[in-house]
């Protein structure tokens, strides 16, 4: 009977529940650093403010390698490292902790900042619920690298 209502509710053991909006939570951040650091950029050099300018620059950079991180495959091979690195969410709260700092530095970037501690905060709960990110292995055929978790889904 337990079985039964285990099964009912949905809620399979080692399944991530929570992983799946701090996905969604990172990649909205690195939308946000998109969008804020191109504007942070055109109003810096309407203004000739270089520091609004670099700061523009950075959050158009860090959207990059935000994105890069959270999509469940790599484009390039030579990131796998990075991504399989970052799967453990101790890391990666660190890590959107550390970018947000510089988004703090001008007006404009201020929601920038926030969003990624945000992310910080909802991979923190996702860390405290005992989860954890997938791993990446390097396809053989030469094609989009898969997660573990997707492999395993595909093999069955």
């Amino acid at each position: 009977m337990a079985t039964k209502m285990a099964g009912m509710s949905g809620h399979i053991p080692g399944m991530r529940k929570f992983s799946k909006y701090a996905r969604w939570a990172g990649l909205s951040c690195a939308a946000t650093f998109l969008v804020l650091g191109i504007l942070d950029v055109i109003i810096g050099l309407i203004q000739k403010d270089v520091l609004k300018i670099v700061i523009g620059i950075y959050c158009m950079l860090i959207s990059g390698v935000v994105a890069i991180l959270e999509v469940p495959w790599t484009p390039l091979d030579f990131l796998i490292g990075m991504v399989n690195f970052f799967a453990d969410y101790k890391w990666k709260i660190g890590f959107f902790i550390v970018i947000a700092i510089p988004g703090f530095f001008t007006l404009i970037t201020i929601l920038a900042g926030i969003v990624s501690i945000i992310t910080a905060g909802v991979y923190g709960f996702c860390l405290f619920k005992g989860e954890s990110g997938e791993q990446i292995k390097q396809s053989a055929e030469g094609g989009k690298n898969k997660s573990l978790a997707s492999q395993d889904t595909i093999e069955r």
